[in-house]
């Protein structure tokens, strides 16, 4: 069994009147022994990928737009969003969890990461490696490759 991660952060409101970038980053982690499988949901034109993004297109429609945001290096896939209100970031990744568990990825839960200040690819990069062991992160390498 590996683990894999799925990365949501959500643009918040900078109310210290500094005017950063201010982040709420969830995660979804998914232990399954089939990765292969759950690659197919993320590359490719296939009925895997069709269904998940059959759904993410639903929770744009009705909660705000979700911009891809991808580093195949350290986790599956993941979104950020500047229009999802805060009283609906939860709903939209509930809808996520909830998608992979109807697809039989029934290991799958929610991670509340916290908020963080002008996050970089090196915060991503620190969040990956607090979830994730290093055997976890090769062999999803070895799926993408």
């Amino acid at each position: 069994m590996n683990n894999y991660l799925f990365i949501f952060t959500f643009e918040q409101e900078d109310t210290t009147g500094y005017d950063e970038s201010v982040a709420a980053v969830y995660l979804i982690k998914i232990t399954t022994d089939e990765g292969e499988r759950l690659i197919k949901y993320f590359d490719g034109d296939c009925a895997e990928s069709n269904r998940f993004y059959k759904m993410i297109s639903e929770n744009e429609e009705n909660y705000g737009v979700h911009d891809v945001s991808f580093m195949p290096d350290y986790y599956v896939m993941g979104y950020d969003s500047y229009e999802v209100e805060i009283n609906h970031q939860i709903t939209v990744m509930n809808n996520i969890r909830d998608f992979f568990i109807d697809e039989g990825f029934e290991d799958s839960y929610i991670i509340s990461d916290g908020t963080y200040r002008e996050m970089t690819d090196v915060d991503v990069i620190d969040i990956t490696y607090k979830y994730l062991d290093p055997e976890d992160i090769k062999k999803l390498n070895e799926l993408r490759q």
